[in-house]
């Protein structure tokens, strides 16, 4: 299958900006001002638990990740800028974060061979499993709240290829049987829920990880 045609502005810069609902949109403004041409955004430390969404570490240049009190707001500031406002999603839940124990709760998590949920040894996480059709009911929701209620216009699908060979999928398949095939999984699931949450197509989702097919379910690859 072919790659869905992304909206025009994926096509122009992308500014990555940390640190805040206040910073951001001052770094931004401060381009404005510049003519620099930029499209959109790219804030991933911009957590929200209930999405599942950003990345909380910022590593780089002496800069900290900051707070987003009201992310609403803080994307309707940038949508009046013109920015296209992007964030960071994952398939990974981790341990020690409040959006956790829903899905492990559920049994919507990857699961090992005695039926517990299949946690990674190094990274403590565990991943959703995208052969439960409940599973991905369920992750609908939380995209839903990241491109309705928050506003936000997609974003990086970061990991996917984590899935241990031992462990056990929904449908009866192994790791080892579904390593390749999760990516795909995982982008169709996102692709179709964005899709549902804005049927005007304006939105990007971009992929770090794929497999045969998951082209049908992206606007580009993180390279």
């Amino acid at each position: 299958g072919l790659p869905p045609l992304p909206p025009p502005w994926l096509f122009g810069v992308w500014k990555t900006s940390v640190g805040g609902q206040d910073d951001v949109p001052a770094e931004m403004r401060r381009l404005r001002s510049l003519q620099v041409p930029v499209s959109a955004v790219f804030a991933y430390d911009a957590v929200d638990s209930d999405a599942n969404l950003g990345w909380p570490f910022v590593t780089f240049a002496g800069r900290h990740p900051g707070p987003y009190p009201d992310p609403a707001a803080y994307t309707a500031t940038l949508h009046g800028l013109g920015f296209k406002v992007l964030n960071y999603f994952t398939a990974d839940f981790h341990v020690e974060r409040p959006n956790y124990q829903e899905p492990a709760t559920h049994g919507f998590l990857v699961k090992r061979a005695d039926g517990r949920v299949y946690v990674h040894p190094g990274f403590q996480v565990a991943w959703l499993d995208y052969t439960d059709p409940d599973a991905v009911l369920w992750w609908t929701a939380s995209w839903r709240r990241a491109l309705s209620d928050l506003g936000y216009d997609g974003g990086m699908l970061d990991l996917g290829e984590l899935v241990p060979p031992d462990a056990e999928m929904d449908d009866g398949s192994s790791g080892l049987q579904s390593h390749n095939r999760y990516p795909l999984l995982y982008a169709r699931s996102a692709w179709q829920a964005a899709s549902a949450a804005r049927p005007d197509g304006d939105f990007a989702l971009v992929l770090r990880s794929g497999a045969r097919g998951a082209q049908q379910y992206q606007s580009a690859q993180w390279n």
